[in-house]
């Protein structure tokens, strides 16, 4: 994913990893509510955020789920 990223090609670096771009606008969110003392919403988006870590770690594995998982390389 990073390799890919470093040859600007964004495309690609998400079939490899689609979490991180689902994480980044999620986490900036969190960050923000966290800086203005939000923290009741601060939880709330960690909650959603590791429910997704956990949901996508487990889901990319089913063979219905098949375009979570990286390509096969090789």
């Amino acid at each position: 994913m990073f390799l890919a990223l470093l040859e600007l090609d964004p495309a690609q670096a998400l079939r490899f990893n689609a979490l991180p771009f689902a994480l980044i606008p999620l986490y900036a969110l969190y960050w923000s509510a966290q800086r203005k003392g939000m923290k009741r919403t601060g939880s709330i988006v960690m909650g959603i955020m590791l429910t997704l870590t956990l949901a996508f770690g487990v889901l990319r594995n089913f063979e219905a789920f098949h375009w979570l998982a990286p390509p096969q390389t090789g």
